[in-house]
């Protein structure tokens, strides 16, 4: 088991953030598992279900975790004892796809402040239809989803929603209906296929409606920034 911690300190304050990343194709060991209760962020590299499951019930301290990211991840699903991490806020997943949306929803705390998405097979309409059941979700990321063309009318559905950040998707189009979510403060992107055009649209019509936009018209490339 491959273990790297990062400590960054600041001059301002006493306290330090760590993250532990575990490499789940070796073994763990007791230093690992000791690790583990003295963190609230784990970065984990192609785990999967079984291995995910497994690390989780080592975790005494399930309720310091807070943030998650899954690299590489090896499963369609992830395992139903993710939701005992009860603080988690913050969840980033890497995988090739998601087989069944509502399980894969229904094992997130319902706390869940923030999801990133970089779900290559992803389908937008399933995922949102079952993210609406995490009422405190603020931020929304989708990175390199190779079939994440538009962004659908059910958008809506996600009332708490403060931002929105698409990158490296051959998305074209938002929906008018993103413009009405009452919560949403910021819409994002970075190399799609939104036009010069129609970016100007989006910016006009966020605008009006007090919605901040940062975005770039860059050619989208898959290949180049996604691996």
């Amino acid at each position: 088991m491959k273990v790297i911690i990062l400590a960054l300190f600041t001059t301002i304050s006493i306290s330090a953030f760590s993250q532990l990343r575990i490499d789940m194709r070796e073994n763990l060991d007791s230093n690992t598992i000791r690790l583990l209760n003295s963190t609230s962020s784990i970065y984990l590299s192609y785990a999967d279900s079984n291995s995910l499951s497994n690390l989780i019930e080592l975790i005494s301290r399930k309720d310091s975790i807070k943030y998650l990211t899954l690299y590489n991840y090896q499963s369609g699903n992830v395992p139903s004892n993710l939701r005992l991490l009860l603080n988690l806020k913050k969840f980033y997943i890497k995988a090739g796809r998601i087989v069944d949306y509502k399980e894969f929803v229904s094992s997130l705390n319902s706390g869940l402040e923030s999801l990133d998405l970089s779900i290559l097979n992803l389908d937008v309409n399933e995922l949102i239809c079952n993210i609406s059941t995490l009422k405190k979700l603020k931020f929304l990321f989708f990175s390199c989803c190779k079939n994440l063309i538009v962004i659908p009318p059910s958008i809506r559905k996600l009332k708490t929603l403060r931002m929105i950040g698409i990158y490296n998707c051959p998305i074209k189009q938002l929906d008018n209906e993103i413009y009405n979510m009452e919560e949403l403060k910021l819409i994002e992107w970075f190399n799609t296929l939104i036009s010069k055009e129609d970016e100007l649209i989006i910016k006009s019509k966020a605008k009006q409606k007090g919605i901040k936009v940062g975005g770039s018209s860059r050619k989208y490339n898959f290949d180049a920034w996604c691996h």
